[in-house]
């Protein structure tokens, strides 16, 4: 049995989602009603999301959350499949590719697409989503939190370690054992 590196192991994973999240995104057409497509492509993005954070992929992680806040209001008919809405997906995945090259290549990719990205999406957002505390994706900069961020962070490259190993604060913790 051969032993393989998780992070290697996600990073595998992330690709084959990335090559699925642009096939769903080209299967969308403008003025549909969100279904079982909307359903997979918001499946894929949290996937790479979590996962992403389970490695120590914070950068990865920090930016799908803005993607897979606008894929919600999507599938809660708040935000309309539009021509917009494609493209950002499109360009979100290309930025979640960069974000996981640099991080492998431990160098920090230009973060102004990213901030683009995040804001034309918090562009498509409904009004009422920041009177129901959707504030999070509203505003490049604030963390999930209601805090500021750095947005750079979120924009940027990926929080992962050399080597591929995770960074302290995402290793396991052991609970104490009872006696």
């Amino acid at each position: 049995m051969k032993n393989r590196n998780p992070v290697q192991t996600f990073l595998t994973e992330a690709e084959e989602l990335l090559v699925r999240i642009e096939d769903i995104a080209l299967e969308l057409n403008p003025g549909e009603a969100a279904g079982e497509t909307i359903n997979q492509l918001f499946r894929a993005f949290h996937t790479l999301k979590g996962s992403g954070a389970m490695f120590g992929f914070d950068r990865v992680a920090e930016f799908t959350h803005h993607v897979e806040t606008v894929l919600d209001k999507v599938r809660d008919g708040l935000v309309p499949v539009s021509e917009q809405l494609i493209q950002l997906m499109l360009r979100s995945k290309d930025q979640i590719k960069l974000l996981l090259d640099a991080a492998q290549n431990e160098t920090e990719p230009p973060t102004a697409t990213g901030l683009e990205i995040i804001t034309a999406l918090n562009e498509l957002l409904p009004e009422t989503s920041v009177a129901a505390g959707v504030s999070p994706a509203v505003e490049p900069g604030v963390s999930p939190g209601g805090s500021a961020c750095d947005i750079s962070k979120t924009a940027g490259s990926s929080g992962a370690s050399p080597g591929g190993k995770m960074p302290p604060s995402r290793q396991a913790r052991r609970p104490p054992l009872l006696s």
